[in-house]
């Protein structure tokens, strides 16, 4: 395995080749918010590689209740749609 970190240019070529993706089982509007997370994260210095983590966290989060570690989901938020934050669909039966 080549580590891309000591080569900027791999790093650079693999950092570029990262790209957001609608899943099949997204509706348009699930892709969208998901999107914004995405590109807010981005916008922000987050790596596109670690911005698709944080979307995905966000869609398993917000649409299906799933819970991480309190840091990831902190960093996740952060770039959520403010709408999402105060409506979440998925509430968890404690």
């Amino acid at each position: 395995m080549v580590d891309s970190s000591k080569n900027p240019k791999t790093a650079q070529s693999h950092e570029e080749s990262v790209i957001l993706t609608q899943d099949v089982t997204e509706t348009k509007k699930h892709f969208a918010f998901r999107k914004q997370v995405f590109d807010a994260a981005v916008a922000d210095g987050v790596t596109k590689e670690r911005a698709v983590v944080l979307s995905q966290v966000f869609k398993n989060a917000y649409y299906m209740g799933t819970s991480y570690p309190e840091s990831v989901m902190q960093q996740s938020k952060k770039y959520w749609p403010k709408e999402c934050i105060a409506n979440p669909i998925y509430t968890t039966l404690d």
